[in-house]
């Protein structure tokens, strides 16, 4: 199904120019002061240069790089969180560099002070440009299920830092066209805005975003706004994997404001508030069809007025975060051979919120929205975790659509190009709302299973892939990779049954796994084909999935 990503509304609304001296440049010995930055060079180099030309000179790469229009010096100066006459501080350039690489528009960065005088530095930034024009496709067939999505996206046109995209994709739940404009670089260059229009089958839906980030670990302030409205008939479960599809609508709106309270050698931690108005509605049927995963049944429901998940909640809160100042920097973890730049340390945002009938809302009582990331690096290996927990707490009743879970991920190089990745994702619930319980198939990491063929507040997944990538890649365009994987897992409602090993169920098979070098599309093509284990039922033979990225 075709769902819009909620809404995170994080962006800066403080003041601050563009350009900042890091705290550590304040520290420094004032008998040996840092060398300031006279000038800034910039050297934009195209997605194939002169050697690769005649490397290859019996591909057009030359039209490659004509048809390509290079990012614009100015671009690429907004990002940078230096100017002439600032000090020279490391950390400002190795953030600068992971500033670029994160727009997506760049294969390589490079960022260089070269020594002019004893105390005065020219800065080289070396960027080479790569394709940012990305056409994907995905595809998943279970007997006659059949989803599939198609998407073309510009993701720095003319070389302005902004995006275009176009998208349809078709699932057992509806077939929707979405269309979607973002700029990361409005006004000073300092404000990111995006609006998404999408036309479904069952609803049109909208959303739109204007932020202001952190401009960097250390900046002072951000703060943003934020709007999603969406029409449409979720799947609305009744028990087990029975579910009806009521219309719905759903609006959402809210702002923010964070504020850098303390920095430390590692760590800045901010404190903000925020406003968020939620308000949910379904329409009252009387003929609903009922589903199983395997289709619709002959049962007719009339959809009960009174849905508790029909609510308007109004809530102020006070957020904390905490954000590490370093990276790790890593290839093959989640991409094909890109530097992959990596949180170290611990990663904690808190959101404490109040929601009252005074404001209109349909609920008075305490919400809590909890996440925490965890990286830890053992020679070159990695292992993450991820935590979450969430939920209304009403007075006078019991708790309301409260989500805890765990995400835990460990990749280990073996030898040669081989490497270990291994993944457990755990998550439970109390009182969910029907439309948001947890669902597996295969489309989230059951890799033989149909479409959402589990459902429930409880979920257990695993999985395991031995990896190996050609690192040295064909001509320098292409790396292949091939994986063996194994998929188990379950989805279940606890006050239905418990989980006995009987009810896990798994995939087996073989992937291939595609990158592009010279593209903004740095994540895998992935083309998996599993046999499905631990069944007790006969089931279809190999099953075809095609998309984008790892599955974990």
């Amino acid at each position: 199904m075709y769902r819009w990503t909620s809404l995170v509304l994080c962006a800066v609304l403080g003041t601050g120019s563009g350009h900042f001296s890091t705290a550590s440049a304040a520290d420094e010995d004032p008998w040996h002061p840092a060398p300031t930055v006279r000038r800034i060079q910039f050297e934009r180099i195209p997605i194939f240069d002169d050697d690769d030309r005649e490397r290859l000179g019996w591909l057009p790469l030359g039209l490659v790089n004509r048809l390509h229009t290079t990012t614009r010096e100015r671009v690429i100066r907004r990002e940078i969180l230096f100017a002439p006459g600032s000090q020279l501080d490391p950390e400002v350039l190795d953030e600068s560099e992971r500033k670029l690489r994160q727009t997506g528009f760049f294969g390589e960065v490079s960022i260089l002070p070269v020594f002019v005088a004893r105390d005065s530095v020219d800065v080289v930034v070396r960027t080479r440009e790569i394709w940012t024009t990305q056409v994907t496709f995905g595809y998943e067939r279970f007997e006659k299920q059949v989803s599939w999505s198609a998407a073309v996206q510009e993701s720095n046109f003319l070389g302005t830092a902004r995006a275009l995209d176009l998208a349809r994709r078709v699932d057992e739940d509806r077939a929707t066209w979405s269309l979607g404009f973002s700029d990361r670089q409005m006004f000073d260059g300092l404000w990111r805005g995006a609006i998404h229009l999408a036309d479904s089958d069952d609803g049109p839906g909208s959303a739109w975003s204007l932020q202001r980030p952190f401009e960097s670990v250390i900046a002072a302030a951000s703060g943003g706004a934020g709007y999603y409205h969406a029409g449409a008939r979720p799947r609305y479960y009744l028990s087990g994997s029975r579910y009806v599809r009521p219309h719905s609508d759903v609006t959402q709106f809210g702002v923010q404001y964070l504020h850098r309270v303390r920095l430390s050698k590692n760590y800045s931690l901010r404190a903000g508030v925020g406003l968020r108005r939620d308000n949910r509605r379904f329409t009252s049927e009387r003929n609903l069809i009922a589903y199983e995963a395997t289709g619709s049944t002959a049962q007719r429901f009339a959809f009960p007025v009174d849905a508790s998940e029909e609510r308007d909640v109004q809530v102020v809160s006070l957020i904390l975060e905490s954000a590490p100042r370093h990276y790790l920097k890593r290839r093959f973890i989640y991409a094909m051979g890109s530097v992959e730049d990596i949180p170290r340390g611990h990663r904690l945002s808190l959101e404490m919120g109040l929601a009252t009938k005074a404001f209109g809302a349909t609920e008075s009582g305490m919400t809590l929205s909890m996440q925490h990331g965890w990286t830890h690096t053992q020679r070159a290996g990695l292992v993450t975790a991820q935590t979450a927990v969430g939920g209304l707490w009403p007075s006078g009743s019991s708790v309301i659509d409260l989500r805890a879970g765990a995400v835990v991920a460990a990749y280990y190089p073996l030898i040669s190009d081989f490497s270990l990745a291994l993944g457990v994702r755990s998550d439970t619930g109390s009182n969910l709302d029907r439309q948001g319980v947890y669902t597996l198939g295969i489309d989230n990491g059951l890799r033989a299973a149909r479409f959402r063929e589990f459902a429930g507040d409880r979920l257990l997944r695993a999985n395991a892939e031995l990896r190996w990538v050609y690192r040295r890649g064909v001509a320098g365009l292409l790396t292949p990779g091939l994986v063996g994987f194994f998929d188990a897992g379950h989805a279940w409602f606890e006050d239905e049954r418990d989980l006995i090993w009987e009810d896990i169920r798994g995939a087996v098979g073989i992937g291939l796994r595609l990158g592009f070098a010279r593209s903004s599309q740095t994540l895998p093509v992935r083309v998996d084909l599993g046999w499905p284990v631990l069944y007790d039922n006969e089931r279809p033979g190999a099953i075809l999935s095609i998309g984008t990225g790892q599955v974990f």
